[in-house]
C-alpha cells in the first residue's frame, strides 16, 4: 500500500451529518478528520517517546528526576514517584509501568526533547546547579544500591581486563559477579569517561586545556587555593571562571570525581587491612573493627552521592553525556570491525599455511 492511499481514500470519502433542527445535510471532508487524526497520534507518540519501555534508568532519572522512593530485589528495581506511579526497571531498563498516565514533571507533562546524539550540546539555562549538590547525607542504614545502566548496554565493549575472567563489566576476574557497590562504581567511570568525551571538539571551550583550570576551581581544599585557581583561569581568559556556561557542569564533575575517588580509597583500605583475597566480596553493612565499618560508612555514602550527582548532570547536561556516548559507541563498533576483520584474515592464513 502506497503512504498516500490513506489520504487519497479519506479525500474521496463524504460523510453524512444531520442537524437537529433544519435536518439540512452538512458535508464533512474525511481528508480533514484524517490529518487531524494523525496530529493526535503524533503528539501522543511524541509525548511517551521520552520513557517508555526499554529505557534506561538514568534516562528516566534525567528526565523525571529522582523518585520520592525506591527499592529493589537483585537486579529488579522499582521507582515510586507522586500520584502514585510507579516504574519498574529489570537489570538497568524498564519493563512496566503503573500509573503511567498520571505522571507529571515540574506541574506541567513534559513534552518531547530533540534527539542528542549527534555531537550538538544543548545547555540548561538554569545558573546555579551546582547549588543542589547534595550537603547533608540521610541515614544510609536501608539504602539499596543502584543497579548498573552503563556497563549493562548490549553495544557496551569492556576494554581489556587484567586476566582471568572478568568480563569488564560486572564479572569478577574469578568468574563471579562483582558486588553490587563496585558494579556501580565500575558504571560511574565509564559515565564519566563518555563526559569527558563529550566535551571534545566543543565551541564551549577555547582549548581542552580550559576546562582542566575550570575544574581547578572546585578541587583546591582551601580558599587561597580556589582564589588562585580563579585567578590563573581569569588571567589566561580574560573572563572570570563562573562566568563560563561550564562552570556548574566543572563543580558536578569534579564532585562526581571525589565522590569516586572517596569510594575506591576506601575501598582499597579495607582489602588491604582486612587482608581479603579476589573471592571476597565486600559487605558494607560488615566490619569487624571500628575503622574497617568507618571505611564501609564511606563507601556507601560515595556511591549515594555518585546516584545524586548522576541524575543532576544527565538532567542538565544530558546532551554533554549522549554525545561522549555516541563517540564512545562508535569507536567500539570500529574495534569490533576491525577484529572480526582479523579473525577472518588469520582463519584465511592457517588454512592456506595447513
Amino acid at each position: 500500500m502506497k503512504p498516500l492511499l490513506g489520504n487519497q481514500i479519506a479525500g474521496s470519502l463524504k460523510i453524512a451529518v444531520y442537524g437537529s433542527d433544519d435536518r439540512e445535510t452538512t458535508m464533512i471532508d474525511l481528508k480533514l478528520i484524517w490529518r487531524w487524526l494523525m496530529c493526535l497520534a503524533f503528539v501522543a507518540c511524541s509525548v511517551s517517546a521520552e520513557v517508555q519501555v526499554g529505557t534506561s534508568r538514568d534516562v528516566v532519572i534525567q528526565e523525571w528526576g529522582l523518585p520520592k522512593s525506591k527499592f529493589s530485589i537483585g537486579a529488579e528495581e522499582t521507582f515510586i514517584y507522586d500520584n502514585k506511579v510507579r516504574v519498574f526497571f529489570k537489570d538497568g531498563k524498564i519493563v512496566a509501568f503503573k500509573n503511567r498516565d498520571k505522571m507529571v514533571v515540574d506541574g506541567e507533562r513534559r513534552e518531547r526533547k530533540p534527539v542528542r546524539n549527534t555531537g550538538t550540546i544543548v545547555l540548561t539555562k538554569d545558573r546555579a546547579i551546582r547549588k543542589q549538590l547534595p550537603t547533608e547525607v540521610p541515614d544510609l542504614a536501608n539504602y539499596e544500591i543502584p543497579n548498573p545502566s552503563i556497563i549493562t548496554e548490549p553495544t557496551f565493549r569492556a576494554k581489556g581486563t587484567s586476566g582471568g575472567e572478568s568480563d569488564g563489566r560486572t564479572i569478577g576476574v574469578d568468574g563471579r559477579p562483582l558486588a553490587d557497590h563496585s558494579q556501580y562504581a565500575r558504571d560511574t567511570g565509564v559515565l564519566s569517561e563518555r563526559l569527558n568525551l563529550g566535551l571534545k571538539g566543543s565551541d564551549l571551550l577555547k582549548t581542552p586545556h580550559q576546562m582542566y583550570l575550570l575544574r581547578n576551581v572546585f578541587r583546591g581544599a582551601t580558599d587561597e587555593k580556589r582564589a588562585k585557581a580563579e585567578a590563573e583561569y581569569k588571567e589566561r581568559f580574560n573572563e572570570p571562571a563562573l562566568a563560563h556556561a561550564l562552570y556548574d557542569f566543572a563543580a558536578l564533575q569534579v564532585a562526581l570525581e571525589d565522590a569516586y575517588g572517596v569510594y575506591h580509597s576506601n575501598s582499597g583500605q579495607v582489602g588491604y587491612k582486612e587482608r581479603l583475597k579476589v573471592k571476597d566480596r565486600i559487605n558494607l553493612n560488615g566490619g569487624s573493627t571500628p575503622a574497617g565499618r568507618e571505611s564501609r560508612r564511606l563507601m556507601k555514602e560515595s556511591i549515594w552521592r555518585m546516584e545524586q550527582i548522576r541524575g543532576l548532570i544527565l538532567k542538565h547536561y544530558g546532551s554533554i553525556y549522549d554525545k561522549g556516548r555516541f563517540i564512545q559507541q562508535t569507536e567500539h563498533r570500529r574495534i569490533v570491525e576491525a577484529e572480526s576483520f582479523g579473525k577472518v584474515v588469520v582463519t584465511d592464513a592457517q588454512m592456506f599455511l595447513y
